[in-house]
Formats: C-alpha cells, structure tokens, sequence
C-alpha cells in the first residue's frame, strides 16, 4: 500500500509501517531470518496484491460519491465480463482486496476482487444507497 496512488492511502500505509518498524528489532539472528518470506510464489502473490491497488482510488471515490461504474474484469474473473455496478464498500481480505456493490448487469449483490479489474469507467449516472 506504501505504493498506492491514493495520498491518503499511501500515508496511512506510511505511517503503520513506521510503527511496525520501530516495534521490531534491527538486530535479526539467523534464526529470525529463515521464517523470512521468500520462494516463487511470494513475488507472485505481491504482484497480485499490487494489481488490486490500482483502482482504488477511482473506487473509493466512486462508493464516496455514489457514481455508477463499468467495470471490465480479467480472464481470472470467473466469468470475465463487462458489468455495470453500484459501488458500496471496499473490503480487505489479506492482500485481497475486493468490491462489494451491487451490479446491474446481473442484478444483484456482488463482491468482485479488485485484482480482475481490467478497466474501470465511471457513468455520469449516480445512485442512491440500499436502505440499510
């Protein structure tokens, strides 16, 4: 997240990681450093955390001003499609991140990670929030 285009984002990711930082240790033994990450999947799994950045910008600023999207998803989307969806809440499952909204195109409740976006557009129409 340290990365992300979002200022806000990027800060509180900043700032969270100072924190860490200054709880850990400088000092590694050897026995620290073999539960370090590494291997081939590690580096995908990271390239895949990073894809989902990407858009949040544009979908948080979407959920803020209840503007309708379309969204274009990946291959690895099951089915890939073009939808057009109600932007509702932006969720974090552990470098997963996803978009719960309610989409039109299938009519109903969805939560599509946000790594299969391909495309994001945002429609002039905008929306009014589900009753809660």
């Amino acid at each position: 997240m340290g990365e992300a285009d979002d200022i806000g984002l990027r800060a509180a990711a900043q700032s969270l990681s100072n924190k860490v930082d200054a709880a850990l240790s400088a000092d590694l033994s050897d026995a620290d450093r073999r539960w370090a990450l590494s291997g081939p999947g590690v580096n995908a799994a990271v390239a895949e955390a990073a894809r989902g950045f990407h858009f949040l910008p544009v979908l948080r600023s979407a959920i803020a001003r209840r503007q309708k999207l379309r969204l274009s998803l990946s291959a690895s989307a099951s089915p890939p499609s073009e939808r057009i969806v109600r932007p509702l809440r932006i969720d974090y499952w552990g470098r997963i991140w996803s978009l719960q909204c309610w989409c039109e195109t299938t009519g109903g409740m969805e939560q599509l990670r946000t790594d299969h976006i391909d495309s994001v557009n945002v429609l002039p129409q905008l929306f009014t929030p589900p009753p809660q």
